[in-house]
């Protein structure tokens, strides 16, 4: 996203929520990473959104909602499982949409347990707490400079300058 893009979505959160207090400069430098679609899509979410505080961190609110837009909930995930229960059986191959849903099964066991356990229910709960802990650690990732697809640390002069060399 440019400069321009930025400051228009964060005149249009000022001019939705008039009370909110945020930084141009400083939006743009932490959000500059995204694509100008996705930034956009966040602010008209956030405007629209009538559970959103003002309390909240507006610039990692944007950038959360950003990098979830398109992911499927925990629900939906599991949604995939069962109907590749149905699907494939004990022995097949299951196809999901995203690795995610693999590594999830993976952690609580592997998919031949999944899908000879008798107690689902505890199965859905096991999953649903890996698939969220992966999703969390992802969106952690991002924050903490991961790049989108090809995964290399971020490196930004701006911000050593900002932070005036602090930890070196």
């Amino acid at each position: 996203m440019n400069k321009t893009e930025c400051i228009a979505g964060i005149n249009l959160l000022r001019k939705s929520i008039p009370k909110i207090d945020i930084d141009v400069e400083t939006a743009y430098f932490m959000l500059s990473e995204l694509p100008s679609d996705k930034f956009l899509k966040a602010v008209k979410d956030i405007v629209l959104d009538k559970n959103f505080k003002l309390y909240d961190n507006v610039i990692g609110e944007i950038f959360d909602r950003a990098n979830n837009f398109g992911q499927i909930s925990p629900e939906e995930a599991w949604e995939q499982v069962i109907k590749e229960i149905s699907r494939v059986g004990y022995i097949g191959c299951p196809r999901f949409t995203e690795p995610r849903i693999s590594r999830a099964i993976t952690n609580i066991g592997g998919w031949n347990k999944v899908c000879a356990s008798e107690q689902i229910d505890w199965e859905k709960k096991r999953f649903i707490e890996a698939y969220k802990e992966f999703k969390d650690v992802e969106q952690k990732k991002q924050r903490q400079g991961i790049a989108y697809e090809d995964k290399e640390t971020i490196t930004d002069k701006r911000f050593n300058k900002l932070i005036g060399g602090i930890g070196q």
